[in-house]
């Protein structure tokens, strides 16, 4: 970013595709309607597959203005990739990428919470090439790897107002809690109960904000609801039936 010279930049990883005209759709809506920041549609292509998957549908499923009381959806999207920023915003605010793990979680976060307004357009801009599950550092499963991840997502939690920490209550819920126990059946029992505490830490500070209807799968609310009630035993059965779908789910997609 030091080096950038326009108006807007636009981060790609080395081997993503952007598809024809997709710049011009970004900045055209920017200019339009005077936006720092502009969303569009990623394709994640699973390139041992041959299969393509829409990332967070959701989130572009219509072309409008999203404001920061209807960031629901919108925070689900956390990587930086795809997306047109203005370069004068980013340094204005300081916003840029940190070296470690889950830096796009940060920067986006970051921008959830200081913008107004973001543009987001039904419009495809990217395909994201997905090689396997071994391949980035933000597949891994490891204990540091949830100690970073949970780092930076505090964080941003903490940027927020009342109305979007309901959002991100839900994030972490539904996604961020569930993903930090998917390696849990190879931790060890000292890893296990670590585990349990940063989680708990993190599930006591968003208490005041969660809304039991918007957690419909069971063995999640029995997740976090282990959690509040500083009930380990049920935490630890939970989460080692989270760990064992996922490694059975992946061994599955390997194989087929």
């Amino acid at each position: 970013m030091d080096h950038a010279k326009g108006k807007y930049v636009i981060f790609l990883d080395s081997d993503d595709i952007l598809y024809p005209g997709a710049l011009n759709k970004l900045v055209d809506y920017a200019e339009k309607h005077k936006l720092d920041m502009v969303i569009g549609k990623t394709l994640r292509h699973y390139v041992s597959k041959n299969k393509d998957e829409d990332w967070y549908p959701g989130v572009t499923v219509n072309t409008y203005v999203n404001t920061r009381k209807s960031r629901f959806h919108v925070i689900d999207d956390t990587i930086a990739t795809g997306k047109l920023y203005s370069l004068d915003m980013l340094r204005k605010n300081n916003i840029q990428f940190q070296d470690g793990l889950y830096e796009d979680v940060l920067f986006t976060g970051q921008l959830y919470a200081l913008l107004d307004e973001i543009g987001v357009i039904h419009r495809k801009i990217q395909i994201w090439m997905v090689y396997g599950t071994g391949t980035s550092i933000t597949t891994s499963n490891t204990l540091d790897n949830v100690k970073a991840r949970m780092k930076n997502v505090n964080y941003i939690f903490g940027l927020h107002d009342e109305i979007t920490k309901v959002y991100y209550t839900r994030q972490y819920i539904r996604h961020q809690m569930v993903a930090s126990v998917n390696g849990y059946k190879n931790f060890t029992d000292e890893e296990k109960r670590e585990l349990y505490d940063l989680l708990r830490e993190g599930m006591l500070m968003r208490e005041p904000y969660v809304v039991d209807q918007m957690i419909i799968v069971p063995s999640k609310k029995l997740l976090y609801q282990s959690l509040l009630a500083d009930d380990f035993e049920k935490f630890d059965l939970v989460a080692e039936g989270f760990s064992e779908k996922y490694f059975a789910f992946h061994e599955k997609e390997e194989q087929a």
